[in-house]
């Protein structure tokens, strides 16, 4: 094998059909990415290059906000999106 590809290991990190890519899986990977975005910014794509935190608007709108803020990721301020209270001192 070449060991590019471990699945038991992508699945421990995010859950079943995932894989983390090793070596030369990694590079081609990135190749891959750089030859796309290459070629469409030929035919005038714009690539951005923008923020993981998100407004709650920004969340709804894409159809990504879940129901319960319980399983989203939080910030010590923000919950899903939504400003929580300012913590007491």
């Amino acid at each position: 094998m070449l060991g590019i590809l471990d699945f038991e290991r992508g699945v421990k990190l995010s859950g079943s059909r995932f894989y983390v890519l090793n070596g030369l899986g990694a590079r081609l990977q990135r190749a891959l990415i750089a030859w796309m975005l290459d070629l469409h910014r030929e035919q005038g794509y714009v690539e951005r290059y923008t923020p993981f935190v998100v407004k709650r608007e920004c969340m709804v709108g894409a159809g990504s906000c879940p129901s319960l803020p319980t399983i989203s990721i939080t910030t010590p301020r923000m919950i899903c999106g939504w400003s929580a209270p300012p913590r007491s001192r």
